[in-house]
């Protein structure tokens, strides 16, 4: 069950489940429909700009750094399909599991746009950000895929802060890591590619590009976590992430040609198109965790691969038109935090909930934003330092 919001002095907690028709008032229905009723060509959507980067050490802090940037071993940039032999499980009882959430995630960001907010002030006013939404990649990529994954219920939380909106996703309850340590096995598989797989694996250590997306006139900015860059390409005033690459990791009995073409070869797009990054490595690996081959994908390439089982412009008109809904029920309050609800084979609810949007987010966050004293602080530079 998905957990929900509750408004405290400290910002968005992810704790209480909030009945929406309980402590909230019902706000209005965005109509999903089929997925054909969104082709046709999307408004301009630009490659995505990096403006900065951050890293999360194994205790999960963040440091203004590049320190956990890792490169590609390139004798794992196949040009042509290649076969292996790694092992998943080599050394797993001894790896460290993941620590974070998706609130520490997002105060990260928060953080990083406090450091940085005198780059990021609007040209013609110094009241508000540049920025109309902030939010995680995760979120877009399950608002992008809704026409054609009706069964994949999801709910935001969205309230506007000194002009611009901030949306958090609802947090689901925390599982238990698996005692076979499969749930690390893509980690495992990372590690191969950019570092040495002897050392003691860690879940926690991040590298994450904040990047800026212009799509049907709105400006978004988000930051995801980078898998790595391929050394030969990388330049250290990179503006956008032509030199990184993704890693992915897909099990044989996963790649029956539906699943594959619909769903994985969908995701990886999303993920790609998200942030810009043209190139993943794809590792094949049996249920008993080796993998054992490899192969070179283009993004440019994933929409031929899926035979038309889906639409990458149906993608970016369902985005803008869910973005348009969602700043006109908004603007309607913006004292308000909002709830955007979307159920299983059904549309997306709002409703208007009772908690004001001045709790919404961290008061160390609210406090200092656009300040006076803030914005006239010169913009540290960030420190270039790899691992």
């Amino acid at each position: 069950m998905a957990q929900g919001y509750t408004a405290r002095n400290n910002g968005f907690r992810g704790r209480a489940r909030l009945d929406p028709y309980g402590e909230g008032e019902f706000n209005g229905v965005f109509r999903v429909g089929e997925a054909d009723r969104y082709k046709g060509a999307p408004p301009e959507m630009k490659t995505p700009l990096v403006v900065g980067g951050y890293s999360v050490d194994c205790d999960r802090k963040i440091i203004h750094d590049r320190s956990k940037l890792k490169f590609l071993n390139k004798a794992f940039l196949p040009e042509e399909p290649m076969d292996v032999e790694l092992d998943l499980k080599e050394g797993l009882e001894k790896a460290i599991d993941y620590q974070g959430n998706s609130q520490e995630s997002f105060e990260n960001l928060l953080r990083w746009v406090l450091r940085n907010q005198l780059s990021l002030v609007h040209e013609k006013s110094s009241q508000r950000l540049s920025i109309d939404i902030l939010c995680f990649r995760g979120t877009l990529k399950k608002i992008c895929a809704s026409p054609y994954k009706p069964n994949n219920p999801w709910t935001i939380y969205v309230a506007e802060i000194k002009g611009s909106l901030y949306i958090t996703p609802a947090v689901s309850e925390t599982q238990p890591h698996p005692a076979n340590k499969t749930n690390l096995w893509g980690n495992k598989f990372e590690q191969y590619l950019k570092g040495d797989p002897d050392d003691i694996l860690n879940a926690n250590e991040e590298y994450h590009s904040v990047l800026q997306l212009s799509v049907g006139g709105f400006s978004l900015l988000y930051s995801p976590e980078i898998d790595c860059a391929d050394a030969d390409a990388y330049r250290e005033d990179h503006k956008d992430m032509s030199a990184f690459v993704l890693i992915k990791c897909l099990k044989d009995c996963t790649r029956t040609t539906y699943y594959y073409q619909r769903f994985r070869l969908s995701d990886w797009w999303l993920d790609n198109m998200l942030t810009g990054i043209p190139r993943i490595i794809v590792g094949n690996c049996t249920g008993d965790g080796v993998v054992h081959s490899m192969e070179l994908l283009k993004t440019e390439d994933l929409p031929a691969l899926a035979e038309n089982e889906w639409d990458p412009d149906v993608y970016i008109n369902f985005l803008v038109s869910f973005i348009n809904f969602m700043k006109q029920k908004v603007a309607k309050d913006t004292t308000a935090v909002y709830m955007f609800e979307r159920r299983a084979r059904d549309n997306i609810y709002c409703s208007k909930l009772s908690e004001p949007a001045s709790a919404f987010l961290p008061s160390w966050y609210t406090q200092k934003l656009l300040t006076k004293t803030n914005l006239t602080k010169e913009t540290p530079k960030m420190q270039v330092k790899h691992g």
